[in-house]
């Protein structure tokens, strides 16, 4: 019994240590994956204001491009 005591009293604390350190990289792995996916998230937004603003813009030159060429043939009739 005194050998269980012992050995206990000898690994007790790298045990109770490497049990410390798993719960923090959980923890650690748990609040990156928590911004990763806000940040994820945010993006996808941006994206989709970039997208309309470039469809918008992608319109705006077609008009544009549209009215030169409906007054280039005005010219030339």
């Amino acid at each position: 019994m005194e050998q269980v005591f012992e050995l206990v009293g000898q690994y007790a604390f790298p045990i109770v240590m490497c049990l410390v350190m798993a719960w923090f990289v959980k923890y650690q792995s748990d609040n990156n994956r928590a911004d990763m996916n806000e940040l994820q998230k945010q993006h996808w937004e941006e994206m989709g204001q970039v997208t309309t603003a470039l469809n918008n813009n992608t319109l705006a030159l077609q008009h544009l491009s549209d009215l030169l060429a409906d007054n280039g043939r005005e010219k030339d009739i």
